[in-house]
């Protein structure tokens, strides 16, 4: 969570241990996020919210960079202190060559960005 980054480990339902690994079948894993200040209202509640924007990966675990994300974030006011961001993050397993055979979208998961 140091540095506007968090360390994404995927896993199956089933399994939720052991070392992250892609589900059998899928080659990627496709997450939707967005980066908001805590006491935000209406959050997003599901991965098809237009906030979001969309990247993947194609290892279950993996380092993903959010400092650049500032497009949720309200203007402050000068001198104003900044609440903390924090991170609302959707997942599912993918396949590159036939997105329609998708796994469902999970989540939201959330954490504060340091």
């Amino acid at each position: 969570k140091a540095g506007n980054s968090v360390h994404v480990e995927a896993f199956t339902e089933i399994a939720e241990s052991g070392r992250p690994h892609k589900e059998k079948g899928y080659d990627l894993f496709e997450y939707a996020y967005a980066v908001f200040y805590s006491g935000t209202a209406n959050l997003p509640t599901s991965a098809a919210d237009p906030r979001l924007e969309k990247k993947h990966s194609s290892h279950a675990s993996f380092l993903a960079q959010f400092a650049a994300d500032t497009a949720n974030l309200a203007v402050l006011a000068a001198g104003a202190v900044a609440p903390v961001k924090q991170l609302i993050l959707f997942g599912h397993w993918a396949k590159s060559k036939h997105p329609d055979q998708d796994a469902p979208w999970c989540g939201p998961f959330t954490t504060p960005l340091l």
